[in-house]
């Protein structure tokens, strides 16, 4: 599991190397706080994803299964990988404020031998120009998880 890993983040590494001047911004996914389950569900959704200026969004993190006590065969990171297009409106406000929301729609792969459908509504605020905190409502069809997610954006 972790050579999968690794040769996963490495490709990833080296698609933001391979033509930089395409990049808009890569991330680290964080946390997470899931509602509406039965089930407790890891909230250490660590990882990485990337977003072109097209919107493509590619990523892998570790997913809500991750919790071996749980669930039968789980590790501490089971990873789920995922591909999709996002769509963000940028605004300006007073005080030298700006930001942008928008959503998501991914396959994304690893709860499982399931496909889910991932669509995802968020929003930043960026008051110093600096690595964005980005929160987002996170539902996963096919799978039943919702929840609040954030991740640590920064602009290439």
């Amino acid at each position: 599991m972790r050579n999968y890993l690794a040769t996963t983040l490495a490709a990833i590494v080296a698609a933001f190397v391979a033509d930089p001047a395409a990049a808009d911004s890569f991330g680290l996914h964080l946390v997470s706080d899931h509602f509406g389950s039965k089930k407790p569900k890891n909230n250490d959704n660590w990882g990485i994803y990337y977003r072109g200026d097209s919107g493509l969004t590619a990523g892998i993190y570790c997913n809500s299964y991750s919790e071996p006590g749980v669930y039968k065969g789980a590790s501490n990171c089971d990873t789920t990988k995922y591909v999709g297009k996002a769509w963000l409106t940028e605004f300006t406000g007073p005080f030298g404020v700006s930001g942008d929301y928008g959503g998501a729609l991914a396959l994304a792969h690893g709860y499982g031998e399931r496909l889910a459908l991932a669509r995802v509504g968020g929003a930043h605020l960026t008051v110093i120009p600096l690595p964005t905190l980005r929160y987002g409502y996170l539902r996963l069809s096919g799978i039943g998880y919702k929840g609040i997610h954030a991740q640590l954006e920064f602009k290439l």
